[in-house]
């Protein structure tokens, strides 16, 4: 069938079934347009210029399609094939495109807001969520979202998230993960300052990691270095060394700064060993009963100066400083035999004493020669020369080892492998017991002659 209409003739064409209305084409020679329309609804226009609308009769695009109603879905493209389709409409004043399960209509939302500020993929509500991070919203809340960045494996393939300004450098800021090495670095002003390695080491201010027993962990600079634990005044800041996932184990070695008081606390399987208070006083603790204590002796009001305290659970004191006047103990010495020595004082003397108990001696003889011995010594006078201007008396050591071997440490000459001396010493006390049995000796023969 052909429709023929006069030039300037813009009387319509219309195609009617029943007496209404129904199906009709409109044609304008002088615009060039055909319509397609019905009684109740907008015209879909095709324009002689190429632009097609639906619901307009002032199609501005290609394609331009309008709807009058509030949210509502305008558009579908459908694939029955796969069974998916795509929607395209308004929702609560968003922009929305929606895929769906064409059969259950199952959503997977993307809307972008009306004013083109924020986008949301399943998520409908995009421009709710804090203005400072609303422009792409990824989730509906429910279950598990995120993001996927695929790239290439090969050496020199990134995936990256840039943080740019209006400068001339839009990379300021960048989240960069390496493929090839499996490394994810992060860069500020730029450059990269920090990077998490495959094995899992983080390493801050450098590409290379620490030595290999301590490389969890590397901090580098080009000047000075370090790390800050910062709690509130009443709180302590902690590091521990754990060697399980719950109980002790989780805190078997740590530091403990205590604000509240200001002391510094270390400890060692599990409990503490060494305090540092705000005085800068030291308490070691070897167990519950033994402690060692370096400090000024608060409980003495004559302890003005810094001594060695050693305290056990009996209260036995071993220290530089005893609080009362009475015979004490200040050092014990021992071996793996026992106690050998101690140094104690009284009121108002000192006593440096060695082991002397009859049950821990054999084989005593009270007749033997001192006389002979002691004419063997060689008692002098002299200085050392490191205080030239003083002359005392004395003995050289080597001279006295074949005599009283006891009072003799070290050997003449002797050098250690660098071939620094290793000078003799002399406990001249170890001379006394000959001294006393030749006075003894002497003092029979007098009596003797005198008889």
């Amino acid at each position: 069938m052909n429709v023929e209409i006069p030039d300037n003739d813009s009387a319509p064409v219309t195609i009617q079934q029943g007496g209404n209305s129904y199906f009709k084409i409109v044609t304008t020679n002088s615009s060039e347009s055909v319509q397609i329309g019905n009684s109740t609804t907008k015209p879909n226009v095709l324009l002689g210029d190429g632009n097609v609308g639906i619901g307009t009769t002032s199609p501005d695009l290609k394609l331009d399609v309008s709807h009058g109603t509030g949210s509502e879905y305008v558009a579908t493209f459908q694939n029955t094939a796969d069974n998916l389709e795509l929607k395209i409409g308004t929702v609560s004043g968003l922009l929305n495109i929606q895929g769906a399960n064409a059969s259950n209509n199952a959503a997977y939302q993307i809307s972008l807001n009306a004013e083109g500020g924020s986008v949301g993929i399943n998520n409908s509500s995009a421009s709710s969520f804090d203005s400072e991070a609303n422009n792409l919203v990824v989730g509906d809340g429910v279950g598990d979202n995120g993001i996927t960045i695929f790239t290439g494996s090969n050496v020199g393939n990134h995936g990256s998230i840039f943080f740019g300004d209006a400068t001339s450098t839009p990379k300021q800021g960048q989240i960069r993960y390496e493929q090839n090495n499996e490394v994810m670095s992060f860069f500020t002003n730029t450059s990269e300052k920090m990077r998490l390695d495959l094995s899992g080491r983080l390493l801050v201010g450098t590409t290379t990691e620490g030595s290999i027993d301590a490389d969890e962990l590397t901090l580098s600079g080009s000047g000075r270095v370090g790390m800050t634990i910062r709690s509130t005044d009443n709180n302590s800041s902690r590091i521990y060394f754990s060697d399980a996932t719950s109980g002790g184990g989780e805190y078997t070695g740590y530091i403990v700064y205590e604000h509240s008081n200001n002391h510094m606390r270390f400890g060692t399987a599990e409990g503490e060993r060494l305090r540092i208070d705000h005085l800068g006083n030291f308490t070691f603790t070897v167990n519950t009963n033994v402690t060692l204590k370096i400090t000024t002796d608060s409980t003495n009001p004559t302890a003005t100066s810094p001594h060695i305290l050693l305290r056990d659970s009996a209260g036995t004191y071993e220290k530089n400083f005893r609080n009362n006047s009475g015979a004490s103990s200040h050092y014990k010495f021992y071996n793996p035999n026992g106690e050998v020595g101690q140094i104690t004082t009284s009121g108002s003397a000192t006593a440096y004493n060695t082991s002397s108990d009859y049950r821990l001696k054999e084989n005593v003889d009270y007749t033997w020669d001192a006389t002979t011995r002691l004419k063997q010594l060689k008692p002098a006078r002299f200085n050392f020369i490191a205080d030239a201007d003083t002359t005392v008396d004395g003995f050289l050591a080597h001279e006295v080892s074949s005599v009283v071997p006891e009072a003799i440490t070290g050997a003449k000459d002797a050098v250690d492998a660098d071939g620094n001396p290793e000078y003799q010493g002399i406990d001249q006390s170890k001379l006394v017991p000959l001294l006393i049995k030749t006075i003894q000796e002497l003092e029979a023969r007098i009596t003797a002659l005198e008889a």
